[in-house]
Protein backbone atom coordinates (compact mmCIF):
# COMPACT_ATOMS: atom_id res chain seq x y z
CA UNK A 1 0.00 0.00 0.00
CA UNK A 2 1.85 2.85 -1.15
CA UNK A 3 1.10 6.83 -1.16
CA UNK A 4 3.07 7.47 -3.80
CA UNK A 5 1.08 7.87 -6.76
CA UNK A 6 3.61 6.47 -9.15
CA UNK A 7 3.04 2.98 -7.78
CA UNK A 8 -0.34 2.89 -8.95
CA UNK A 9 -2.00 1.05 -11.62
CA UNK A 10 -3.64 3.63 -14.23
CA UNK A 11 -7.14 2.56 -14.85
CA UNK A 12 -7.88 1.85 -18.88
CA UNK A 13 -10.45 4.51 -18.99
CA UNK A 14 -7.60 6.86 -17.90
CA UNK A 15 -4.03 7.63 -19.07
CA UNK A 16 -0.62 8.02 -17.11
CA UNK A 17 -0.95 11.68 -18.28
CA UNK A 18 -4.34 12.39 -16.82
CA UNK A 19 -3.45 10.48 -13.60
CA UNK A 20 -0.30 12.50 -13.24
CA UNK A 21 -1.81 15.75 -13.86
CA UNK A 22 -4.25 15.17 -11.08
CA UNK A 23 -1.98 14.17 -8.75
CA UNK A 24 0.14 17.20 -9.70
CA UNK A 25 -0.91 19.86 -11.04
CA UNK A 26 -5.02 20.08 -10.28
CA UNK A 27 -6.23 22.89 -8.19
CA UNK A 28 -8.20 22.34 -5.26
CA UNK A 29 -10.01 24.93 -3.36
CA UNK A 30 -10.99 24.55 0.38
CA UNK A 31 -14.18 24.24 -0.03
CA UNK A 32 -14.06 21.70 -2.83
CA UNK A 33 -15.99 18.07 -1.78
CA UNK A 34 -14.60 15.33 -3.77
CA UNK A 35 -15.53 11.97 -3.82
CA UNK A 36 -13.46 8.90 -3.66
CA UNK A 37 -14.18 5.55 -4.33
CA UNK A 38 -13.40 2.57 -5.80
CA UNK A 39 -15.73 1.36 -8.69
CA UNK A 40 -19.00 0.41 -8.58
CA UNK A 41 -18.89 1.33 -4.80
CA UNK A 42 -21.93 3.82 -4.65
CA UNK A 43 -20.06 6.50 -6.25
CA UNK A 44 -23.00 8.18 -7.94
CA UNK A 45 -25.33 7.53 -5.20
CA UNK A 46 -22.94 9.52 -3.28
CA UNK A 47 -22.46 12.29 -5.62
CA UNK A 48 -26.52 12.63 -6.02
CA UNK A 49 -26.75 13.34 -2.20
CA UNK A 50 -24.02 15.61 -1.96
CA UNK A 51 -25.24 17.34 -5.36
CA UNK A 52 -28.77 17.96 -3.47
CA UNK A 53 -26.93 19.32 -0.47
CA UNK A 54 -24.34 21.34 -1.78
CA UNK A 55 -25.76 22.52 -5.42
CA UNK A 56 -29.97 22.25 -4.79
CA UNK A 57 -32.50 19.26 -5.68
CA UNK A 58 -33.26 21.85 -8.15
CA UNK A 59 -29.65 21.81 -10.08
CA UNK A 60 -29.35 18.19 -9.33
CA UNK A 61 -32.51 17.15 -11.02
CA UNK A 62 -32.24 19.09 -14.06
CA UNK A 63 -28.74 18.97 -14.94
CA UNK A 64 -26.31 16.52 -16.11
CA UNK A 65 -24.16 14.98 -13.55
CA UNK A 66 -21.01 15.42 -15.50
CA UNK A 67 -21.74 18.96 -15.88
CA UNK A 68 -22.18 19.58 -12.25
CA UNK A 69 -19.99 17.25 -10.78
CA UNK A 70 -17.06 16.72 -13.26
CA UNK A 71 -15.32 12.94 -13.09
CA UNK A 72 -11.77 14.17 -13.15
CA UNK A 73 -9.31 11.42 -13.82
CA UNK A 74 -11.62 10.04 -17.07
CA UNK A 75 -11.14 11.27 -20.27
CA UNK A 76 -12.59 8.59 -21.98
CA UNK A 77 -15.52 9.72 -24.99
CA UNK A 78 -15.83 13.02 -23.35
CA UNK A 79 -16.22 16.55 -25.94
CA UNK A 80 -14.49 18.33 -22.81
CA UNK A 81 -11.49 17.47 -20.50
CA UNK A 82 -12.85 17.01 -16.89
CA UNK A 83 -9.96 18.98 -15.37
CA UNK A 84 -10.96 21.98 -17.80
CA UNK A 85 -15.21 21.20 -16.97
CA UNK A 86 -14.04 20.86 -13.41
CA UNK A 87 -12.44 24.54 -13.70
CA UNK A 88 -15.00 26.64 -14.94
CA UNK A 89 -17.11 25.40 -12.28
CA UNK A 90 -18.80 28.11 -9.35
CA UNK A 91 -17.47 27.39 -6.24
CA UNK A 92 -18.10 25.40 -4.08
CA UNK A 93 -17.52 22.47 -6.63
CA UNK A 94 -18.64 18.78 -5.81
CA UNK A 95 -15.94 16.27 -7.93
CA UNK A 96 -15.52 12.78 -8.91
CA UNK A 97 -12.16 10.54 -8.71
CA UNK A 98 -11.39 6.84 -8.49
CA UNK A 99 -8.36 7.66 -7.55
CA UNK A 100 -6.47 6.54 -3.85
CA UNK A 101 -5.03 8.97 -1.43
CA UNK A 102 -1.62 8.56 -3.29
CA UNK A 103 -2.94 11.09 -6.04
CA UNK A 104 -4.13 13.67 -3.24
CA UNK A 105 -1.02 14.05 -0.80
CA UNK A 106 -0.51 17.44 -1.88
CA UNK A 107 -3.34 18.36 0.23
CA UNK A 108 -4.18 15.17 2.87
CA UNK A 109 -0.34 15.70 4.11
CA UNK A 110 -1.85 18.70 5.85
CA UNK A 111 -4.09 17.57 8.50
CA UNK A 112 -5.60 20.76 9.58
CA UNK A 113 -9.43 21.11 9.72
CA UNK A 114 -9.39 23.99 7.47
CA UNK A 115 -7.00 23.29 4.82
CA UNK A 116 -8.47 20.84 1.23
CA UNK A 117 -10.95 19.92 -0.24
CA UNK A 118 -13.63 17.81 2.23
CA UNK A 119 -13.24 14.07 0.94
CA UNK A 120 -16.10 11.68 1.15
CA UNK A 121 -14.63 8.43 0.87
CA UNK A 122 -17.52 5.20 0.23
CA UNK A 123 -16.59 1.54 0.53
CA UNK A 124 -18.76 -1.30 -0.19
CA UNK A 125 -18.47 -4.65 -0.03
CA UNK A 126 -15.48 -6.56 -2.40
CA UNK A 127 -17.93 -9.21 -3.32
CA UNK A 128 -20.66 -7.12 -4.04
CA UNK A 129 -17.96 -4.42 -6.06
CA UNK A 130 -16.79 -7.36 -8.30
CA UNK A 131 -20.60 -8.43 -9.49
CA UNK A 132 -21.30 -5.03 -10.27
CA UNK A 133 -18.33 -4.10 -12.12
CA UNK A 134 -18.77 -7.31 -14.09
CA UNK A 135 -22.09 -6.14 -15.28
CA UNK A 136 -20.63 -2.88 -16.19
CA UNK A 137 -17.61 -3.92 -17.89
CA UNK A 138 -19.07 -6.13 -20.07
CA UNK A 139 -22.49 -4.11 -21.11
CA UNK A 140 -20.59 -0.86 -21.99
CA UNK A 141 -18.41 -0.58 -25.34
CA UNK A 142 -16.14 2.41 -23.85
CA UNK A 143 -12.68 0.63 -22.71
CA UNK A 144 -10.12 -0.72 -25.11
CA UNK A 145 -7.23 -3.10 -24.30
CA UNK A 146 -7.39 -6.71 -23.28
CA UNK A 147 -10.73 -8.11 -24.14
CA UNK A 148 -12.43 -8.40 -20.48
CA UNK A 149 -13.76 -11.68 -19.87
CA UNK A 150 -17.37 -12.57 -20.12
CA UNK A 151 -17.79 -15.17 -17.45
CA UNK A 152 -17.94 -13.99 -14.47
CA UNK A 153 -15.85 -17.26 -12.70
CA UNK A 154 -12.94 -15.59 -15.13
CA UNK A 155 -13.71 -11.99 -14.61
CA UNK A 156 -13.83 -12.03 -10.53
CA UNK A 157 -10.72 -13.81 -10.39
CA UNK A 158 -8.89 -11.68 -12.96
CA UNK A 159 -9.86 -8.63 -11.03
CA UNK A 160 -9.27 -9.63 -7.85
CA UNK A 161 -6.06 -11.71 -8.63
CA UNK A 162 -4.83 -9.41 -11.50
CA UNK A 163 -5.35 -6.04 -10.28
CA UNK A 164 -5.62 -3.85 -13.49
CA UNK A 165 -5.83 -7.06 -16.13
CA UNK A 166 -9.53 -5.52 -16.27
CA UNK A 167 -9.56 -2.01 -15.36
CA UNK A 168 -8.82 -1.34 -11.95
CA UNK A 169 -6.38 -1.12 -8.79
CA UNK A 170 -6.04 -3.26 -6.33
CA UNK A 171 -9.34 -2.68 -4.09
CA UNK A 172 -7.88 -4.49 -1.15
CA UNK A 173 -4.84 -1.72 -1.09
CA UNK A 174 -7.49 1.21 -2.00
CA UNK A 175 -9.46 0.76 0.98
CA UNK A 176 -7.03 0.22 3.15
CA UNK A 177 -5.32 3.19 2.18
CA UNK A 178 -8.55 5.27 2.62
CA UNK A 179 -8.96 3.55 6.06
CA UNK A 180 -6.06 4.64 7.12
CA UNK A 181 -6.99 8.89 6.31
CA UNK A 182 -10.83 7.84 8.49
CA UNK A 183 -9.37 10.13 11.28
CA UNK A 184 -8.56 12.52 8.98
CA UNK A 185 -10.31 15.92 9.89
CA UNK A 186 -11.16 16.52 5.89
CA UNK A 187 -11.75 13.19 5.47
CA UNK A 188 -15.60 11.01 6.08
CA UNK A 189 -16.15 7.38 5.13
CA UNK A 190 -19.58 6.36 4.00
CA UNK A 191 -20.36 2.46 4.15
CA UNK A 192 -22.63 1.70 0.83
CA UNK A 193 -24.52 -0.73 2.62
CA UNK A 194 -25.17 1.84 5.37
CA UNK A 195 -26.76 4.25 2.69
CA UNK A 196 -28.56 1.44 1.13
CA UNK A 197 -30.13 0.35 4.67
CA UNK A 198 -30.81 3.96 6.52
CA UNK A 199 -30.34 6.76 3.81
CA UNK A 200 -31.63 9.18 5.80
CA UNK A 201 -29.24 8.73 8.35
CA UNK A 202 -25.93 8.99 6.33
CA UNK A 203 -27.64 12.22 4.41
CA UNK A 204 -27.91 13.60 8.19
CA UNK A 205 -24.35 12.60 9.21
CA UNK A 206 -23.09 14.00 5.71
CA UNK A 207 -24.76 17.43 5.78
CA UNK A 208 -23.33 17.37 9.45
CA UNK A 209 -19.76 16.89 7.72
CA UNK A 210 -20.47 19.40 4.83
CA UNK A 211 -21.94 22.04 7.17
CA UNK A 212 -24.97 21.77 5.52
CA UNK A 213 -28.09 22.78 7.39
CA UNK A 214 -30.47 19.76 6.60
CA UNK A 215 -34.12 21.07 6.61
CA UNK A 216 -36.62 18.29 6.49
CA UNK A 217 -37.65 19.31 2.59
CA UNK A 218 -34.23 19.19 1.97
CA UNK A 219 -34.24 15.68 3.44
CA UNK A 220 -36.97 14.65 1.65
CA UNK A 221 -36.16 15.92 -1.76
CA UNK A 222 -32.59 14.29 -1.93
CA UNK A 223 -34.23 10.98 -0.29
CA UNK A 224 -36.44 11.27 -3.35
CA UNK A 225 -33.66 11.88 -6.04
CA UNK A 226 -31.13 9.59 -4.82
CA UNK A 227 -34.29 6.69 -4.94
CA UNK A 228 -32.24 4.06 -7.28
CA UNK A 229 -35.45 4.41 -9.43
CA UNK A 230 -35.47 8.30 -10.10
CA UNK A 231 -31.72 7.76 -10.77
CA UNK A 232 -32.21 4.91 -13.38
CA UNK A 233 -34.67 6.92 -15.15
CA UNK A 234 -33.05 10.32 -14.82
CA UNK A 235 -31.18 10.77 -18.36
CA UNK A 236 -29.12 13.56 -16.24
CA UNK A 237 -27.55 10.60 -13.64
CA UNK A 238 -28.12 7.65 -16.37
CA UNK A 239 -25.58 9.31 -19.20
CA UNK A 240 -28.43 8.54 -21.74
CA UNK A 241 -28.42 12.75 -22.02
CA UNK A 242 -25.61 12.82 -23.68
CA UNK A 243 -25.76 12.03 -27.44
CA UNK A 244 -22.38 10.30 -27.76
CA UNK A 245 -22.97 7.69 -24.98
CA UNK A 246 -26.22 6.57 -26.31
CA UNK A 247 -23.49 3.89 -28.15
CA UNK A 248 -21.41 2.90 -25.78
CA UNK A 249 -24.04 0.63 -23.58
CA UNK A 250 -24.77 -2.95 -25.28
CA UNK A 251 -28.70 -3.54 -25.32
CA UNK A 252 -29.90 -4.54 -21.93
CA UNK A 253 -27.19 -2.68 -19.88
CA UNK A 254 -27.52 0.25 -18.04
CA UNK A 255 -25.04 2.40 -16.06
CA UNK A 256 -27.51 1.86 -13.15
CA UNK A 257 -28.31 -1.45 -12.28
CA UNK A 258 -29.53 -2.35 -9.01
CA UNK A 259 -27.85 -1.28 -6.29
CA UNK A 260 -28.55 -4.65 -3.63
CA UNK A 261 -26.79 -5.86 -0.73
CA UNK A 262 -25.79 -9.30 -1.27
CA UNK A 263 -26.08 -9.68 -5.57
CA UNK A 264 -23.19 -11.34 -4.95
CA UNK A 265 -24.62 -14.85 -3.92
CA UNK A 266 -26.64 -14.92 -6.99
CA UNK A 267 -22.91 -14.89 -8.63
CA UNK A 268 -20.36 -16.57 -6.67
CA UNK A 269 -20.73 -20.82 -6.26
CA UNK A 270 -20.39 -21.76 -2.58
CA UNK A 271 -16.63 -23.06 -3.82
CA UNK A 272 -15.79 -19.66 -4.87
CA UNK A 273 -16.97 -17.51 -2.21
CA UNK A 274 -14.82 -19.55 0.35
CA UNK A 275 -11.90 -18.81 -1.93
CA UNK A 276 -12.73 -15.44 -1.75
CA UNK A 277 -13.26 -14.86 1.61
CA UNK A 278 -9.89 -16.44 2.75
CA UNK A 279 -8.55 -14.03 0.25
CA UNK A 280 -10.01 -11.38 1.80
CA UNK A 281 -9.52 -12.23 5.39
CA UNK A 282 -5.69 -12.58 3.95
CA UNK A 283 -5.47 -8.91 2.35
CA UNK A 284 -7.32 -7.22 5.54
CA UNK A 285 -4.97 -9.01 8.11
CA UNK A 286 -4.06 -6.30 10.77
CA UNK A 287 -6.72 -4.04 9.58
CA UNK A 288 -9.91 -2.86 11.39
CA UNK A 289 -11.33 -2.27 7.98
CA UNK A 290 -14.68 -4.19 8.25
CA UNK A 291 -17.33 -5.21 5.59
CA UNK A 292 -20.43 -6.01 5.83
CA UNK A 293 -21.59 -8.95 2.85
CA UNK A 294 -25.42 -9.42 3.53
Amino acid sequence: MSLNWKDWITPRYSTDAIVQKVAEEFEYFDDDIVVSTYHKSGTTLTQEMISCLILGPEKTKNTALLRRSPFIDFYKHLPRDPMEEARTLPRPRVLKTHLPPAFHMRHLSDRSPDVGPKNVIVIRNPKDVVVSAFHHFTGTKLFDGKPIPDKFSEYWRSAIFQPGNVSHHDIFDFNRSWWSFKDHPRVFVLFYEDIVRNKADQVRKLAKFLGVELTDELLEATLDLTSFQTMRENPNVNYSIAERAKDDWKPGSNFIRKGEIGDWKNHFTVAENEEFDRYIAERMRGCDLKFTFE
